[in-house]
């Protein structure tokens, strides 16, 4: 892995590490890729901070895990089809 490499951009990497050259190049090249990126980050980190808190409702993670799906299914589809 690039050691210049952004932690959004290594985020996606360890989820997908097969696709490292294609998700490194898309990070460089895609503005919206890129901000797929940090928002799914973004996200991930919110559902460990919220997680942690313990005084928030399951139902406020659950909506943020099921917004972290959907910020996955989307770095799948530039992923796949770019």
């Amino acid at each position: 892995m690039r050691s210049s490499i952004r932690p959004e951009a290594r985020f996606v990497i360890q989820k997908f590490p097969e696709m490292e050259k294609k998700i490194g190049l898309l990070f460089d090249l895609n503005d919206e890729f890129r901000a797929v990126c940090v928002e799914y980050l973004r996200c991930n980190n919110a559902i460990d901070q919220l997680q942690a808190s313990h005084k928030i409702p399951a139902e406020t993670i659950e909506e943020y895990k099921v917004l972290k799906l959907s910020l996955e299914s989307e770095l799948i589809h530039f992923i796949s089809n770019d």
